[in-house]
């Protein structure tokens, strides 16, 4: 592992810290002195929008299975009522 110096107080520990940038929606992960919070880098913005497709497109995966379930519960529930409407409440 290379030892990285801080260029502004000589500090070798770094940190990852989620923070706002002017321009983006959400926080972006920085690499900063553990000491001065002098930033070293910003991971790259391609990783973070190629994360945020994946979690989109995995919220419509489960969006669609959640109206499936709901789909079926209700034909359950319509099923039971013509068995045995008295016992059904609305």
């Amino acid at each position: 592992m290379v030892d990285v110096v801080c260029p502004f107080c000589q500090n070798t520990g770094l940190e990852l810290r989620g923070e706002s940038v002017s321009g983006f929606a959400f926080e972006l992960p920085i690499v900063r002195c553990s000491a001065c919070g002098a930033p070293f880098s910003v991971l790259q913005a391609a990783d973070l929008a190629q994360a945020l497709n994946q979690q989109g497109e995995q919220i419509r995966q489960l969006t669609a299975v959640v109206k499936d379930v709901y789909r079926q519960l209700s034909d359950i529930e319509g099923r039971i009522r013509q068995v045995s409407p008295q016992r059904v409440a609305s």
